[in-house]
């Protein structure tokens, strides 16, 4: 099994919610997205203010992944 680790390099969040984040509280506890495949590609979704992240057009191209 292969072993993941976390290689991102920048975070994308919801402006709004970085606004409402209570003192003590990180954006990675605080934030509730969600992201998922579209047909034309990848889409970030803010939960708790039901609105758009951030929508990414892969313009057809095939992407592969690596199931857990």
């Amino acid at each position: 099994m292969v072993k993941h680790t976390n290689r991102i390099k920048q975070f994308m969040h919801c402006s709004k919610c970085i606004e409402e984040i209570p003192d003590g509280i990180s954006p990675r506890d605080f934030l509730r997205i969600e992201m998922g495949f579209t047909k034309e590609g990848i889409q970030i979704w803010c939960v708790r203010h039901e609105e758009n992240i951030a929508d990414f057009d892969l313009m057809g191209n095939q992407i592969g992944y690596v199931e857990v």
